[in-house]
């Protein structure tokens, strides 16, 4: 019988696992856009593309949210990503790992991460004051009481 030919032989260097540093200043206050991302990797492998927010129709954070951001994530030329799906292929330091999509032949990771907020400040005085329905502004950490 014939051999079966293997699949297109791969010549690019795969890369099995991928480290990275979240920082962020995200704060309860802060509109969406105001607070900002810092992505950075040791690693000559790959590189850190944009970032988006992944909030559902958010204009801003609220006290107990669990901010999550989807980080792109580029191989250099020849590497391609091979099996990175799944907590155990990442190191994240300054998030938690969330889920991953492969796209662009493998060459490029779409990494959603959940930011661990910096002690407290998704969690001050905002008890007992309820939700603010979104659509409003923000009011700020005062009163919310409407002076007549």
């Amino acid at each position: 019988g014939t051999a079966v030919a293997p699949v297109k032989n791969e010549t690019r260097t795969p890369i099995t696992s991928v480290s990275i540093k979240v920082r962020s200043d995200v704060k309860a206050d802060y509109d969406l856009d105001a607070a900002t991302v810092y992505v950075t990797t040791d690693s000559n492998l790959y590189t850190i593309g944009a970032y988006t927010w992944v909030s559902g129709n958010k204009e801003y954070w609220e006290p107990g949210d669990v901010p999550k951001v989807q980080i792109e994530i580029h191989a250099r030329s020849g590497c391609y990503f091979e099996k990175t799906t799944g907590a155990g292929k990442f190191q994240i330091s300054g998030a938690t790992y969330g889920s991953v999509k492969r796209q662009n032949n493998n060459e490029t990771l779409l990494l959603t991460v959940k930011l661990t907020p910096a002690s407290g400040t998704l969690d001050y005085e905002f008890r007992g004051v309820g939700r603010l329905s979104a659509g409003k502004r923000h009011l700020g950490r005062g009163s919310l009481r409407r002076s007549v």
